[in-house]
């Protein structure tokens, strides 16, 4: 009887260390697990570390790069308005052109087939050019948009060339004029008297073939 229990005793502390050796195993295993875990989540952590920073520095890097390009251009845009305003000054220093019944300069530049039985008032010749259909010149002049019709209206009534319409508003005026001379071709023309914002009125006189 005795020898039973001593039997039973050895089996239950047997079957119990068995049992405790399975449990301690299988922290283990769970303990590795966790380390594992652990290790693959701070190497993410340091990946993401280090990916933030590089995006972080070229975040700056590319700031630097549009601060660089904005100041590159405004201070392009100042050598712009700059030089505007140094043309403009120039300008208006030239903008002074003879008055229309003052003096024709610049006359070399008048087009040789441009007629002389058609009036050129005073004033500085921007340029002149011809065609299969006309011949026409440019003239600038100190003169108003006014004062430049009137001066061609009257000259114009002293040629043989005949007024056929006119009109004039504030910032501009045209004359269009004929020849009927039986012993000449049929000719006609117009003048365009413009306004310019640079402060002188532009004389485009032109005949049409």
């Amino acid at each position: 009887m005795a020898e039973k229990k001593d039997n039973e005793v050895k089996v239950e502390t047997t079957e119990t260390k068995k049992v405790e050796k399975k449990k301690g195993g299988g922290g283990k295993i769970v303990m590795i697990v966790l380390a594992v875990v652990l290790v693959i989540l701070l190497l993410c952590g340091g990946v993401a570390f280090f990916a933030y920073r590089s995006a972080t520095d070229k975040v700056e890097e590319t700031t630097d790069v549009w601060e660089q390009i904005g100041q590159e251009v405004e201070k392009e845009m100042e050598e712009i308005e700059q030089f505007e305003e140094e043309t403009w000054e120039d300008e208006a220093e030239e903008s002074e052109y003879p008055k229309v019944d003052g003096e024709l300069l610049e006359q070399n530049l008048l087009s040789d087939r441009f007629p002389e039985d058609i009036p050129l008032s005073g004033g500085t010749i921007r340029d002149s050019s011809f065609d299969n259909w006309f011949v026409s010149v440019n003239i600038m002049t100190s003169s108003s948009v006014e004062e430049a019709f009137l001066w061609y209206e009257e000259t114009m009534e002293e040629t043989d060339w005949v007024i056929t319409s006119k009109s004039r508003q504030d910032d501009s005026a045209s004359i269009n004029f004929e020849n009927e001379l039986e012993d000449d071709d049929f000719r006609r023309g117009e003048i365009s008297i413009t306004e310019s914002w640079r402060g002188y009125t532009n004389v485009m006189v032109r005949e049409r073939y």
